[in-house]
C-alpha cells in the first residue's frame, strides 16, 4: 500500500528507498537565507525532501520540481530564477535545482502536452530524480 495523502495542493507520499527516507509534496514551502542575512520563503510545484541514510544527523537534502508552461509570463521566469539562484547559495550541493529553464537550474525538461502520451508524460521527470537518488 503506497503513502499518498492528500490531493491537489496538499498531496505527498513519504518516499522509503533503501539508504533514503523523506517526503515529496506538492507546494511545499521551503525558507532560504539571502547574502544580508533575510529570510525568504520559497513554495515549489514539488520538492522532494529526504535524507541518506549514513549522512551527518539533520543534513537534508533537497530536489525541486517546476512545472511551468509555455505561456507563463517572462516575470514568472525571473522570480522563480532568482530564488534559485539564491537556494543554491544558501543550500548548496545538498540542493538540486529545478527543470523549466536553464541557468540556474540543474536541468531542463520539456514536454509537448499536445503530443505527449498521459500514461508516460512524467517518466523523463521521473528518471532525473531516480538519478539523483541513486547517486552517491
Amino acid at each position: 500500500m503506497g503513502s499518498l495523502r492528500g490531493d491537489g495542493p496538499t498531496g505527498s507520499f513519504t518516499i522509503a528507498r533503501p539508504a533514503i527516507s523523506g517526503n515529496c509534496a506538492v507546494e511545499k514551502v521551503l525558507d532560504y537565507q539571502l547574502p544580508s542575512g533575510t529570510r525568504l520563503p520559497h513554495k515549489f510545484d514539488i520538492l522532494l525532501d529526504y535524507q541518506r541514510s549514513g549522512s551527518s544527523a539533520g543534513a537534508r537534502e533537497y530536489v525541486s520540481i517546476e512545472v511551468k508552461h509555455m505561456s507563463a509570463v517572462t516575470d514568472q521566469f525571473k522570480c522563480r530564477a532568482f530564488d534559485m539562484l539564491h537556494m543554491k547559495q544558501a543550500f548548496g550541493p545538498s540542493y538540486t535545482a529545478s527543470w523549466f529553464l536553464r541557468e540556474p537550474f540543474d536541468d531542463f525538461v520539456g514536454i509537448d502536452l499536445l503530443k505527449a502520451d498521459s500514461s508516460t508524460l512524467w517518466q523523463p521527470v521521473l528518471d532525473k530524480v531516480d538519478a539523483i537518488l541513486t547517486r552517491p
